[in-house]
């Protein structure tokens, strides 16, 4: 399920919960993290790719590493749960938490 919605800076969010993402899927999407801020402002709060097995560390660590380039200022919520992290993609996870001054909660 594929959910994204801008209304004030306070509730922009980005979920894309059991998508059938698979690993080549979230290099795509993180590719595109990279270069969002070429197109302006952006301050999403609150990021999600629960529920999809095909992930794994391969993947959660890609997005961790463009969420940490992009975003370690403006996100509050992160969600893995059931991505079939493993000791590899915590580690990202919590380096990013490290960076993410504004970070409140981490599912995972």
């Amino acid at each position: 399920m594929l959910e994204a919605a801008r209304g004030s800076n306070r509730d922009t969010y980005l979920h894309l919960r059991n998508a059938g993402l698979e690993v080549a899927d979230v290099l795509v999407i993180a590719a595109a993290l990279h270069e969002a801020p070429l197109y302006g402002n952006f301050d999403l709060q609150s990021f999600s790719t629960s529920y999809n097995l095909g992930l794994t560390d391969d993947g959660v660590i890609a997005l961790a590493l463009a969420l940490a380039r992009v975003l370690p200022h403006t996100l509050t919520k992160l969600g893995f749960v059931k991505c079939a992290i493993e000791n590899d993609g915590g580690e990202a996870l919590l380096k990013f938490d490290y960076e993410a001054d504004r970070l409140r909660m981490i599912c995972a």
